[in-house]
């Protein structure tokens, strides 16, 4: 505890906020990634494997289009 002792209450208050802003990032990122093996594994079992790779296929070329354009 001597460490934040030493910092100003602002920094700590700072570094306290940068903390628990990471960990809800962290948390909403392993949420979304979760959610979307699932819908690709989902997909795989009812339409097939090749249908859900021209399908992300699709997609990633929609929202690279998006993206640049």
């Amino acid at each position: 505890m001597t460490f934040f002792y030493q910092l100003h209450p602002v920094v700590s208050a700072v570094y306290f906020f940068e903390a628990i802003l990471s960990l809800l990032l962290f948390n909403h990122l392993a949420t979304a990634l979760t959610g979307y093996v699932g819908l690709l594994l989902v997909g795989i079992f009812y339409t097939g494997q090749s249908a859900v790779w021209r399908q992300f296929k699709w997609n990633l070329s929609l929202l690279l289009m998006i993206v640049f354009f």
